[in-house]
């Protein structure tokens, strides 16, 4: 180990040293018992209940160790309870594609913290460290259970599983207001190791397993407090394991909250999408989208007007809101040094863009979760000589909107409608160009009447989800899963062509015998739809490999527009082809709209 490593080291432990002394000092050395907090209110400072009574959060047992020891230059070595675990997660062969030498430098930095003092004497190279025996345990392990679970019958696996779901039944809800509302993440998050997306400066780091004393309980005021569900080991630290803190704030809709150690963002457990705070958080989230529907006439005139101020900060606002209304980009925050490198538009870097010719602009940035957005689209000749100049006499590594944030730029929204941000822009476009194509849809297959009817109409309309995840960005990772899918319909694809090329053949010898054909006539006919039926499917695969079109159907396009569009289209019994059996539970509030409902 360099001194400087050393020194890093005894930084890090007198800032956790300090870290603990001051969270005591703050908690009077125990837990905290609030009625009135100032924490992030995801609710506006509303009021959203009166009682809220529930059992708190699931946490994930504690870890048995397997007491297989590693070899440490070709020494035993046994390692401490701690420590084995995270190891064990390491060797883990999901994380085999993330083991760079930044994962496995930040691994290693937090993971020798784990270790007792007389072991983190001795490993001091994460290189000379041998995991081999491990891993041939978890594999062993991992057969045995293979081996258990097929040796059981149905019954007894149905049984088992009956068991586990009871055990969690009275954490998955929370009674508010007398009425029983649905929790989403009631159970905390697993110790585990970090990986973010793309490159991510933090991949590699352990996310250390979570204790009562990190959680903070919302609930009703003179409710009683539920016990914390966790086993209590001999000996064990009280304050360990009772509640961090206790608060009753009725203008959030969270239960309890917890900060993630590597990222220190805080999670929740909210009510979840089948509740009715969600649900009607979604409707008012559309309703707003809609609002600014009846107004973007005026917004983009006036903002349009705006791009030729002589104000500099002004057309920056006004040529950062064009990018955001016209490619449904995101606003952009600044980051710090040890979060990912991602863009907004307000953080756009000259780097970011390329103005070509013809007024063509060209973005290549990371966006949210490290995907990667690369767009080339023509645009008004204003707003290609805005970046002209914004970007004129500036480095790679300088912003482009340099005078603007996302809070002076959510700030300028508002001036054109109360509560309006960037997001409400990515909802209503995405919004917009659903229903839009819908009507293309509709006024091509209204009067179809043949039996396939509901499977043209299906792939039209999962075309055209795609179309709005492919203008959010919305993407995802390609799996092995999608990729084999893809070949299978290929194969498919070739083994109907090769029949129907060899029905043809004996056609044309029957043809040329003066013999019938109407069966062969037949089978070619069906063939030949099945293999348009096989096309579009494959089409279909392809084009959504990498998108996430559940995102953009779920979180930004309005419900309504489909429900309209199915009852329209006259296959609303359907509905369930068009949404998922959970998604269904989500959108219950907009079932009963009207068949002449416009976004």
């Amino acid at each position: 180990m360099t001194s400087y490593e050393e020194y890093m080291d005894k930084k890090l432990d007198f800032y956790n040293m300090l870290y603990s002394i001051i969270k005591d000092r703050i908690n009077g050395g125990g837990r905290k018992l609030f009625n009135d907090v100032d924490i992030i209110k995801d609710g506006g400072g509303n009021k959203k209940w009166t009682t809220l009574q529930h059992n708190g959060v699931i946490f994930y047992p504690e870890y048995q160790p397997c007491g297989v020891k590693i070899r440490y230059q070709d020494k035993e070595i046994e390692l401490n309870k701690e420590a084995e675990e995270f190891i064990v997660y390491y060797v883990n062969e999901k994380y085999d594609k993330y083991r760079t030498e930044k994962f496995k430098k930040n691994f290693f930095y937090d993971w020798k913290h784990l270790l007792t003092p007389e072991l983190r004497l001795i490993i001091k190279d994460f290189n000379l460290c041998n995991f081999d025996e491990i891993k041939r345990h978890l594999i062993l392990e991992s057969e045995n259970k293979k081996a258990l679970k097929q040796s059981k019958s149905k019954e007894e696996l149905s049984e088992t599983k009956k068991e586990k779901d009871e055990q969690y039944l009275k954490y998955k809800t929370a009674i508010v207001d007398d009425k029983e509302q649905i929790i989403d993440n009631f159970m905390v998050e697993p110790p585990t190791i970090f990986v973010g997306r793309g490159n991510h400066p933090l991949s590699g780091k352990i996310k250390q397993r979570l204790y009562p004393q990190d959680i903070t309980l919302n609930i009703g005021k003179n409710m009683s407090i539920p016990i914390p569900n966790i086993i209590k080991p001999d000996n064990y630290n009280a304050k360990k394991y009772s509640w961090g803190s206790i608060i009753s704030d009725n203008t959030l809709e969270w239960v309890a909250s917890w900060q993630n150690n590597v990222t220190e963002k805080y999670n929740y457990a909210r009510f979840g999408r089948k509740s009715d705070f969600k649900m009607k958080s979604d409707e008012q989230k559309y309703d707003k989208a809609r609002m600014l529907k009846k107004k973007i006439h005026k917004i983009r005139e006036k903002n349009e007007k705006n791009m030729s101020s002589s104000n500099r900060e002004i057309i920056q606002l006004s040529t950062a809101l064009f990018l955001i209304d016209n490619l449904a980009l995101r606003v952009g925050n600044e980051k710090k040094e040890d979060e990912a490198d991602t863009v907004g538009v307000t953080t756009l870097k000259v780097k970011n863009i390329e103005l070509l010719e013809n007024n063509i602009l060209k973005l290549d940035f990371l966006g949210k979760d490290s995907i990667r957005y690369v767009n080339k689209v023509s645009i008004p000749e204003i707003v290609y000589n805005n970046l002209k100049i914004l970007i004129q006499d500036k480095n790679n590594n300088d912003e482009v909107f340099d005078l603007v944030n996302s809070d002076s730029l959510n700030s300028y929204l508002r001036k054109f409608m109360r509560k309006l941000t960037a997001k409400v822009f990515r909802t209503f476009n995405a919004s917009y160009l659903m229903q839009t194509e819908l009507r293309k849809i509709l006024a091509k297959y209204k009067d179809y009447d043949k039996p396939d009817k509901l499977q043209v109409v299906l792939h039209e309309y999962e075309m055209a989800n795609l179309k709005v995840a492919k203008l959010c960005n919305h993407q995802k990772e390609v799996n092995k899963n999608k990729t084999s899918q893809i070949e299978k319909t290929t194969d498919k694809i070739k083994e109907i062509t090769s029949k129907i090329n060899k029905y043809k053949r004996q056609k044309k010898d029957k043809t040329e015998k003066g013999q019938k054909t109407t069966n062969l006539n037949k089978k070619i006919a069906s063939l030949q739809e099945k293999i348009k039926l096989s096309k579009k499917k494959k089409t279909l695969q392809t084009e959504s490999k990498a998108l996430a079109s559940g995102t953009s159907k779920i979180n930004y396009i309005d419900p309504r527009i489909t429900i309209a569009f199915l009852k329209n289209i006259n296959l609303i019994t359907n509905i369930d082809k068009f949404f998922s059996k959970t998604q269904l539970t989500q959108i219950t509030w907009a079932m009963n709209i009207d068949d002449d409902f416009k976004f």
